[in-house]
């Protein structure tokens, strides 16, 4: 093996192993890079290197040979091993590529969170007026959020990566899914006490449907169809619930910035949904930074990014907002049901988090939709909210039904 950097001569007394032809070090590189295997010989009075370059000529057993006259410059024999290692292209290019594709990236990633800033504020400025104006208001805005998020959720159900594990269920039922979800969003509003039933209904006449469209159909459809009626109709008329209670609300230092008028009804329902919004994001925001910033240990297998650190500071961030917002307005009567509904809002939040994130799993998609810019679909932004409005009302109706 020829070993570079030292001199040897011909009649030298030094031994095989320590004889060396004076290679450059700017050769040095090439040499490792190309992972030649470089012997040495003599021949014609003329010092021969002889080697492999690279994988391909290894392969094909080609053996490319230089030959390092004593008589030629250094200069000279260098050239010819630059021109062997020619066809592989300098590491440094690569570099310079990866730089300007971080630069993209990043400049990229300004970009979404600029978007995501910018829909972020408008949603919620929009969100607070029809939560304080309620009414009329509320219950269209429940009704679109459930018309569309069962538009989301019928096209992750029939997506191609969905369909290799299950068959999705009859377009005819699909687009009953749709029908009777934003139905038992009026049915909330107008008929309260026959809330119950809706369910039930739509769940039998779903079934009925798919039974007269396809003659054999099978379990994942029908569960697929039910599951639809719970996640997007059922669930999403909680939230509309929660809003209509009318039981006067203690006012204390936040309401009473609100003067009572005809626009804006000073009720636990209102009281309610604000704490209820408000520690959701607390615990959205929490989580991330948190997670961000001291997240070690994964939470679960479900969302790779989520960690136990993390989910420490939402459960936290959710308690402390309950409690802040009880303080200033104290419709909850004890510090411990304070506690109890921040807990159980982080709770539902996590887990609406991690059920849509099954969803788009299986379904192989990135996000549900496209509707909001920089968040994705409606699933994608509110998927916290989906069971944290039937959890903050029940809370409400059994823990604490004086205030119903």
């Amino acid at each position: 093996m020829v070993q570079l950097g030292r001199a040897w001569k011909p009649g030298s007394s030094s031994t095989v192993a320590q004889r060396a032809f004076l290679i450059p070090r700017s050769i040095y590189p090439i040499i490792n890079n190309r992972k030649c295997i470089l012997r040495r010989s003599q021949l014609n009075g003329h010092h021969v290197v002889s080697g492999s370059f690279g994988e391909k000529t290894l392969k094909e057993n080609i053996e490319e040979k230089v030959v390092i006259s004593p008589e030629k410059s250094l200069d000279e024999s260098s050239k010819k091993i630059n021109n062997l290692s020619s066809e592989r292209p300098p590491a440094k290019e690569g570099k310079h590529e990866s730089l300007a594709e971080k630069r993209e990236k990043l400049a990229q990633k300004a970009k979404e969170l600029g978007h995501r800033i910018a829909s972020g504020s408008v949603l919620g400025l929009l969100g607070a007026g029809i939560i304080l104006y309620g009414k009329w208001a509320i219950l269209l805005l429940i009704a679109f959020a459930t018309y569309q998020a069962s538009l989301e959720y019928i096209g992750l159900i029939t997506s191609s990566g969905i369909k290799r594990d299950m068959t999705p269920p009859h377009p005819h039922v699909t687009k009953a899914i749709t029908i009777l979800s934003v139905s038992m969003t009026f049915i909330s509003y107008f008929m309260k006490g026959k809330f119950g039933l809706t369910l039930a209904v739509a769940s039998f006449l779903i079934l009925v449907i798919q039974v007269i469209v396809d003659k054999k159909p099978k379990f994942s459809q029908l569960s697929s169809s039910i599951f639809g009626l719970l996640y997007c109709g059922w669930l999403p008329s909680f939230w509309l619930r929660l809003r209509l209670i009318k039981t006067p609300a203690p006012l204390g230092p936040l309401l009473s910035m609100l003067r009572p008028s005809p626009y804006v009804d000073l009720s636990v329902g209102l009281a309610a949904m604000l704490t209820a919004v408000l520690c959701i994001v607390a615990a959205d925001t929490g989580a991330y930074f948190v997670g961000k910033s001291m997240g070690r240990t994964k939470l679960t297998e479900i969302s790779p990014k989520k960690t136990v650190e993390g989910a420490i500071g939402g459960l936290a961030s959710s308690i402390l907002i309950a409690i802040g917002v009880t303080k200033l307005s104290p419709w909850l009567p004890t510090m411990a049901s304070a506690i109890g509904f921040g807990t159980l809002m982080f709770i539902s939040s996590i887990f609406g988090d991690l059920i849509e994130s099954i969803m788009k799993r299986d379904a192989e998609m990135k996000d549900s939709g496209n509707l909001i810019p920089g968040h994705g679909g409606l699933l994608d932004r509110f998927d916290s909210y989906m069971f944290s409005g039937a959890v903050a009302f029940f809370y409400i109706a059994f823990c604490l039904p004086s205030l119903i």
